[in-house]
């Protein structure tokens, strides 16, 4: 909950004014200044006040039982008549509806009973309640301890009983401890073992000097005892009087326990998320407190979503009359040590008692000044409400009662400072002095009139391995190709594709990041977390609370799904320095990544109450969806640096085919999602002797400039849904894209520090095939990304004619396939005929229904459009091109070609030529959509064929069916068509492992490729998206990572079959490569992730 709260308080009648045993309220509404408005509040409760009975026991608590736009009232107490029946009191305080007071009991004949206390004249808490929903299903119950049977603790759960009312969900005796002496005891719930539902914890005291912790779990309806800690303290006192509470003390997701009692000791208590076994972890002690009556409270005092302690204890000024109330502070560090920031007596006219008379004070946290609208907006910590029975300003042995309520807020340094004072008098005579009793006092806090935001239980999605591109370096643009030579005599023709090891005699044609003080690249992430508002699953709406951040729920998912989450901005610093990265970021043979993978997390919560209904639409205009509204919360994990060659990961696809100028823009307005270009504009041309070109940024002066782009999400990866996380069951239909609602999320900037741009090393090439380029570095509007690109202009340098002689005769149709040349050394290139990737194509695309991408599996029945992109690299232009897309039963493996089944074969107008006069791209998309109905359970892996009937003359080499012909290919990785079911895949419980790893050759000579071959398997779950990563050494020791491989599903119990090259090229020795399994979410576990086989390269 996002709370505006509010304050109740009851104060019981005088011990001896038998005429007046009717429960006093006052309900408190503080505004954004503190200000209080007062009402009375009767919620006819007669109490049994009998001088040698329970002279009105009474506790109270809030929450949602009935109502869900705001909070209810509960009061607990005794009747008053003989049967000493538990009873229970309910008050709406939006309607005034009031259910109760009625006793507590079940339809099988048993009724909640308390017992008689047998020294009345020390009895302290007897009753105590809390509310939590125990059993998820999104309503409040209510917890009640109380001193039952045999003077055993007793635990009774009340919930929403089916004619509106309440019944009995569960009850327990705890017949492994007897109350006596008048003993007290208290309750509180908490989620300690991070599964999204509350457990109960019953403090008790015990005659031998003991304050005992009890842990409860709740199951099936049943409540089953999990612990018991016994803390013995030696200054304990017979007559002590306890308190407990819970929260997340040190920001790890799981709840705590503390405990105050005798002397005001405070005891923290750790709970194992495992066993819910309990461990005394830190305790204080107050020298100067009484033994008397201590309270406790937690909250977030100072918004940073870790919870502090308050806790309020009474105090003697001489002669045990207790007239003094002091309020500690508590703070607590990640591993909960515990520094006390706050001591004070505030109050010195808490009403005189004698006799070790308690209770005449309490206190509670809430967030009283919020102001919960789009015109202001309140502070987000809490602040503490301190209401007791006062005896200042009137006569202190006889006149009448004051009940008085203070308000403080919390200091930066977590001190307290006194913002509202209140009192109000009663009009009843209350006795001398010498009355053994005080008036007890008993106080809650919650959302009375429904201005706060209420969350309902989430769905948790996962987008995994996500990559979040830090920059693209994309190598110079080269031509080789299947063409005449200047002679007229058709030959493979390496124009320009030259790539030799930088500091060797070998010709090298590359780009490379130019810095002036040898810094790199920096990159931050600027929100490790976001939240926005939406309806459904894909618009956002503008509606504001005005709450700027949401304390508290953020540490209540993260343990439930056993995952750290980031809180603070500077964890997520990432600066690549140039002694580990000056050297790779050039683009040699490849475009080069640096990108961060992360699972991005998402939880949305259902605004209870609020929907967006159609005339919130009228006003709003077209983007307005109605519905639940919601509240989405997104937290990038598990980061992970990568810098890698483009072509072997498989998502990144440029337009540009690397080795083929005719791939690349001649006009850089054609490039997609263009932003500011940051450099300045140079044209240089690939003849004549070797050089370096720089490339500065604009107005980069002798120094330098420092270069920044922001970036958000570019959702392109599916979305996993959990089964019940936080107990919700999450098996509803989640569209893979956020674009609206994830339109306000900043994730990270690019930063090169004081760079002055890149610089290209040129070696000598023949001037007769020379052709003109322009680097440049532009910021991508999609990603936010500092990218390298280039435009090519042929025609523009004296070769003009070889150009236009050889690529102005006949059109040449082409698929993106960046694997038909092979190297080994990066400079003698050669046809990669019957190669294992020859016809692995980029520019193919999966989208759903709505036209967006949504990863590489997808429920059955959905339809997929499958998009191909088809160039034409001459200056000819051609018409009615003819393309056939076709799937086939497999995983992608080039070897295979049966299975092979049309899906459609569709055609493309026109493709226009490069440099056409009317500035057109020289690719045009062709698309079909695939049925996926009746297709669960199988891999699908997409062909596609330009010109299928050869109706089309091309260049020579380059036609259907030609060795050189690039009209064939297909996409790397295969699309999974999942059963319904599926969906309901849970976020834990499973495991991913290799299988086997098979080596082509474990000794090669050097130049040979090895083939590695790893089968990963899949154990008690379904995965999808497992990404296998392939290093040549450790990557936790700056192990090269050489390829990626991406596997769209894995059902349990089944397995898949990833292959890549290991090149050996100027790599004699042995090598150790590390095989390892990307970490999914919920394995049991990791260890098994990682294989490590060894090469032996020869000479």
């Amino acid at each position: 909950m996002m709370h505006d709260d509010e304050i109740v308080g009851f104060l019981t009648p005088p011990q001896l004014d038998f005429a007046e045993a009717t429960l006093r309220g006052w309900m408190f509404y503080p505004d954004g200044s503190l200000d209080l408005t007062t009402h009375d509040l009767d919620m006819g409760v007669d109490l049994n006040m009998s001088l040698l009975n329970f002279f009105g026991l009474t506790a109270t608590a809030t929450g949602r039982m009935h109502t869900t736009d705001n909070d209810a009232i509960f009061v607990c107490s005794v009747a008053n008549d003989s049967y000493n029946y538990l009873m229970i009191t309910e008050y709406d305080p939006a309607t005034g509806r009031r259910r109760g007071p009625h006793p507590v009991g079940s339809p099988d004949g048993w009724w909640a009973s308390v017992s008689t206390p047998n020294l009345n004249h020390y009895l302290g808490r007897y009753i105590d309640c809390a509310t939590s929903d125990i059993d998820g299903n999104g309503q409040d119950e209510l917890v009640i301890a109380y001193h039952g049977q045999d003077d055993h603790p007793q635990l009774v759960i009340v919930a929403h009983g089916w004619t509106g009312d309440h019944t009995v969900y569960a009850h327990y005796l705890e017949t492994g401890f007897t109350l006596d002496h008048d003993k007290s005891l208290a309750v509180t719930t908490g989620d300690f073992d991070g599964d999204g539902d509350d457990e109960i914890a019953l403090a008790v005291e015990d005659h031998n000097l003991l304050l005992a912790v009890l842990l409860y779990d709740v199951e099936g309806g049943n409540i089953i005892k999990k612990d018991s800690l016994w803390i013995q303290d030696s200054r304990y006192k017979p007559w002590n009087r306890l308190d407990i509470a819970s929260g997340d003390m040190d920001g790890d997701g799981n709840d705590e326990i503390v405990a105050t009692s005798s002397y005001h000791r405070i005891d923290l208590i750790d709970v194992n998320a495992t066993t819910l076994n309990m461990t005394l972890k830190q305790y204080a002690v107050n020298p100067s407190a009484a033994y008397i009556d201590n309270h406790i409270a937690t909250g977030d005092l100072d918004g940073d979503g870790d919870d502090e302690v308050v806790v309020a204890c009474q105090k003697s000024t001489k002669d045990n009359i207790f007239d003094l109330v002091g309020l500690d502070v508590f703070d607590f560090d990640n591993n909960l040590g515990m520094t006390k920031t706050y001591s004070k007596d505030v109050v010195s006219d808490l009403r005189k008692t004698l006799s070790y008379s308690p209770v005449g004070f309490d206190i509670v946290m809430g967030n009283f000044d919020a102001k919960i609208d789009e015109t202001q907006m309140g502070d987000i910590g809490m602040e503490v409400a301190l209401v007791y029975r006062t005896s200042k300003d009137i006569d202190g042995w006889t006149s009448h009662g004051a009940f008085r309520i203070q308000i403080y807020d919390a200091t930066t340094d977590l001190g307290l400072t006194k913002k509202k004072e209140e009192t109000i008098v009663q009009n009843d005579i209350v006795l001398s002095i010498g009355q053994y009793f005080a008036q007890k006092v008993v106080v809650a806090a919650g959302d009375f009139d429904g201005d706060s935001v209420v969350l309902g239980e989430p769905d948790h999605l996962v987008i995994e391995s996500h990559p979040d591109f830090s920059a693209v370096i994309a190598e110079p643009p080269k031509h080789i190709d299947y063409i005449k030579d200047i002679k007229g005599t058709l030959c493979e023709l390496n124009v320009s594709r030259k790539g030799g090891s930088p500091g060797t005699t070998a010709q090298t044609f590359y780009s490379q990041y130019q810095d002036s003080n040898a810094a790199d690249i920096e990159t931050t992430d600027k929100s490790g977390t976001d939240y926005g508002w939406g309806v459904q699953t894909d618009v956002e709406i503008e509606k504001d609370f005005g709450i700027p951040k949401i304390g508290g729920i953020k540490a209540k998912i993260e343990a439930s799904a056993g995952y750290d989450y980031s809180k603070k901005q500077e964890t997520w610093n990432k600066s690549y320095q140039s002694t580990e990265v000056g050297k790779e970021l050039k683009a040699i043979n490849d475009d080069y990544l640096v990108y961060r993978a992360k699972d991005i997390h998402i939880w949305r919560y259902p605004v209870i109450g609020e929907t967006q209904v159609e005339a919130d639409c009228d006003q709003q205009g077209e983007n307005c969806k109605e519905g639940q509204l919601y509240v989405q919360m997104t937290f990038p994990s598990d980061l992970i640096v990568h810098n890698t060659e483009g072509r072997v990961v498989e998502w990144y696809q440029p337009v540009h085919e690397n080795g083929n100028i005719f791939s690349y823009p001649w006009d850089k307005n054609q490039i997609e999602n263009l932003g500011a270009i940051k450099t300045l504009p140079n044209s240089f041309y690939t003849g004549g002797n070797e050089a370096t070109y720089y490339i500065t940024w604009t107005n980069a002066g002798t120094e330098g400039r420092e270069v920044s782009t922001d970036k958000k999400v570019n959702v392109d990866a599916s979305v996993s849904v959990g089964g019940e996380i936080l107990n919700a069951e999450t098996n509803v239909t989640v569209k893979g894209h956020y674009d609206k609602t994830w339109s306000s999320l900043n994730t990270s900037e690019t930063t090169n520090s004081q760079s002055l741009g890149i610089s290209i090393f040129k070696a000598p090439f023949d001037t007769n095939y020379a052709y003109q380029f322009s680097p440049f570095i532009y910021e991508n509007n999609a990603t936010g990304v500092l990218q390298v690109d280039h435009t090519v202009n042929p025609l523009a340098t004296t070769a003009h004619e070889w150009w236009k002689s050889n690529y102005n005769q006949f059109p040449d149709l082409a698929l993106n396939l960046p694997f038909r040349w092979n190297s080994a050394d990066g400079v003698d290139w050669e046809f990669n005929e019957g190669g294992l990737n020859l016809q692995k194509m980029k520019g193919l695309f999966f989208l759903d229904s709505d036209e967006k991408p949504f990863g590489y599996s997808i429920e059955e029945g959905k339809p997929v459009t499958v998009k191909a992109r088809v160039y034409n690299y001459s200056f000819v232009d051609v018409y009615d091109v003819e393309v056939k897309i076709e799937g086939q039963y497999d995983e992608c493996n080039a070897t295979k070609t049966d299975n092979r089944f049309e899906i459609d074969t569709v055609t493309i107008p026109s493709i226009q030529g490069f440099e056409n006069a009317s500035n057109n791209p020289n690719w045009e998309y062709a698309e079909v959509v695939f049925d996926t109905t009746g297709r669960a359970g199988k891999y699908y892996c997409f062909w596609v064929t330009v010109d299928p009937d050869n109706t089309i003359p091309e260049i020579t080499g380059h036609d259907t069916g030609e060795k050189y012909a690039n009209n064939e290919g297909y996409f790397g990785i295969p699309l999974f068509v999942e059963a319904q079911s599926a969906l309901e895949i849970p976020l834990s419980d499973g495991d991913l492992f290799h299988e086997e790893i098979i080596l082509s050759t474990e000794n090669p000579i050097e130049g040979k490729e090895v083939m590695i071959s790893a089968t990963v398997s899949a154990m008690d779950r379904d995965f999808r998206h497992a990404s296998v990563y392939f290093y040549d050494g450790d990557p936790d020791e700056g192990g090269e990572l050489f390829d990626i491989e991406l596997i769209p599903y894995i059902v349990a119990g089944g397995s898949y079959t990833v292959s890549v090259p290991y090149k050996t090229y100027g790599k004699v020795g042995t090598h150790d490569l590390h095989i390892v399994i990307g970490e999914k979410i919920g394995e049991h576990t990791h260890t098994n992730n990682t294989i490590i086989r060894t090469v032996n390269v020869l000479e």
